[in-house]
């Protein structure tokens, strides 16, 4: 999604309505969508600091599921959750096309700020990309809570965070290092922080490779 600079910024709470997103999924006013994994995220977990597969792992705001059915074809055990069931049912039919179990990509409609509640300690890996910067920026210390909440000391939250850049409206809204780092001090820690040089051309230079350890 490449915002207009032109365009009002949106009401306060909008991007936390459900209808909000599947009116964009019905409308194909998808550019957040790349329509492929995130070459970022392929590229992290082919190399030599990836987990083995076999992980639980949470994709929060999947949308059609790019990165989250890669996982499971790589062999993990995914949960793919949206606001929008537009998105859902795409990769329910990608996941039928590829041969998947349901059970390797589930799929769950909910508010991802609220999946601590049911979720707690239960996943290995939390795997973020365009879910932070579509949210409402006052909704990003939840964000963090959330992801807290759901893994289990010591796993890894795995985020291609975006865009770093200043002076649009969102979503995507903004991102900086620093607003990153101190959203999640509380709960993680660093252990990769890169400006990916495989990122898709239009957003060169606007994404940071980040891997977060939860604390035990």
């Amino acid at each position: 999604m490449v915002p207009d600079p032109s365009q009002p910024p949106l009401p306060p709470g909008a991007t936390a309505a459900a209808g909000f997103w599947e009116a964009r999924y019905r409308a194909r006013d998808t550019g957040w969508d790349i329509a492929q994994a995130a070459p970022p995220i392929v590229e992290w977990f082919s190399g030599p600091d990836a987990p083995p597969p076999g992980q639980r792992v949470l994709v929060p705001g999947a949308g059609r599921g790019h990165d989250a059915l890669f996982l499971a074809q790589r062999g993990d055990r995914v949960v793919a959750v949206d606001f929008a069931a537009s998105a859902l049912a795409a990769i329910r039919r990608r996941r039928r096309a590829l041969g998947l179990a349901p059970d390797r990509c589930r799929t769950l409609r909910a508010d991802v700020l609220r999946l601590g509640e049911r979720f707690a300690g239960q996943f290995d890996l939390l795997v973020e990309y365009t879910c932070y910067c579509a949210i409402d920026p006052g909704d990003r210390d939840a964000y963090a809570a959330m992801a807290a909440k759901v893994l289990r000391p010591g796993g890894l939250l795995v985020g291609l965070f975006f865009p770093f850049r200043t002076g649009t409206p969102g979503p995507p809204f903004p991102v900086s290092g620093p607003e990153i780092r101190e959203r999640f001090a509380a709960a993680f820690e660093v252990e990769t922080w890169i400006t990916p040089t495989s990122s898709i051309e239009r957003r060169q230079g606007e994404e940071r490779l980040v891997v977060f350890r939860r604390r035990g």
